[in-house]
């Protein structure tokens, strides 16, 4: 998510509503749920053989299963993002904002590995 989120947030800054808590708001409502659905399916994608992911799709349904798995994720980005993004867009300068927030989706990113690894 971090390349995604990189230029995503580059976009909000210039383009997005102006204010720091509608911009936080669009993130976690409208962008983040896609993003976490995207990056499970990868995930189950990438931890199986091309055969086993090939029958997976076909069989379990891997996108049901994102879905699945990235329902509680979401709720969670709930509880970290918009503190991360509060804090950066009100406490950082912009210039420093990128920075932070690529820190802030390594730490979410590992997160979100553990999280899937314990779910399996």
């Amino acid at each position: 998510n971090a390349p995604i989120s990189h230029y995503w947030f580059e976009w909000l800054s210039e383009h997005g509503p102006g204010s720091d808590t509608k911009s936080v708001l669009v993130d976690q409502l409208v962008v983040q749920p896609p993003l976490a659905v995207l990056m499970f399916t990868c995930l189950d994608v990438i931890r199986a053989s091309l055969k086993a992911a090939t029958s997976q799709f076909l069989e379990a349904g891997v996108v049901s299963k994102a879905i699945q798995n990235a329902a509680p994720a979401v709720v969670a980005s709930w509880r970290f993002w918009p503190f991360v993004l509060y804090f950066s867009f009100k406490k950082l300068k912009r210039k420093y904002w990128t920075v932070s927030l690529n820190l802030a989706s390594v730490i979410w990113t590992v997160y979100l590995s553990r999280r899937g690894s314990i779910e399996e």
